[in-house]
């Protein structure tokens, strides 16, 4: 199973001392703090540079012996083990770190225009389903055969894109109006408002569809049944 990864503050890269200190107490507690500071790793881009952080344990050094009791198991032979929880935190800690600090790099070499955006961590943490919606996008983007985009990406894209503007400047691609077509006759038009008016942007309104069809030479009537036409 793929580790989840963590959100850090946008300049976590950077933290040094108290603020250092604090981010790893949050994610691993307190005794990989008392820990690190008997080390005096303090800063984040000091505990990326260890390669192993959990070596001096391996050793018989007094000043960590308190600490070594707190951190893993020992054997009669003095090798000690890692408990697995502890393990476990300051693995996801040091590889989120990592992650961060590669996307950061990426970010540097990529960001060469004034308008590219970069989401605060305080807005990811409020909203955190814009994580999920720009994984989609990422993925989606990826993609290259553009006709083989799932119609969500079209409708999502349409519909984010119309939340920005007044209703009165809403548009909708053929993927969308296509949709709605199907949407409006095989739901009913009640049902279809019912969808529209609960998602602004999303939908277009029905004279938008019967604008649509007329342009192709085709008219809907709800309740009407037009048998003749079936046959053509």
């Amino acid at each position: 199973m793929t580790q989840s990864l963590l959100l850090f503050p946008h300049n976590v890269l950077e933290f040094r001392d108290a603020a250092f200190f604090d981010l790893v107490g949050q994610f691993c507690g307190e005794d990989i703090v008392e820990y690190l500071q008997l080390l005096r790793v303090r800063s984040v881009r000091s505990l990326l540079d260890v390669n192993d952080i959990f070596l001096p344990l391996q050793q018989d050094y007094v000043e960590l012996a308190i600490v070594k009791k707190k951190l893993a198991f020992c054997r009669s032979d003095g090798s000690c083990i890692i408990k697995i929880g502890i393990q476990h935190d300051v693995d996801k800690l040091l590889n989120s770190l990592r992650n961060t600090s590669i996307n950061n790099g990426q970010m540097t070499t990529a960001v060469t225009d004034e308008n590219d955006l970069i989401i605060p961590f305080e807005i990811l943490q409020q909203y955190p389903f814009l994580k999920g919606l720009i994984n989609f996008f990422i993925t989606s983007s990826q993609n290259s055969h553009s006709t083989d985009k799932p119609f969500l990406h079209y409708f999502l894209e349409n519909f984010l894109s119309n939340l920005t503007v007044a209703e009165s400047r809403y548009r909708y691609n053929e993927q969308v109006l296509d949709f709605a077509v199907c949407l409006s006759i095989l739901a009913g038009h009640n049902a279809y408002e019912f969808l529209r008016i609960n998602m602004p942007g999303a939908l277009p309104s029905l004279i938008t569809i019967q604008a649509k069809l007329s342009k192709a030479g085709f008219r809907a009537l709800e309740g009407e049944f037009r048998y003749d036409d079936m046959n053509k």
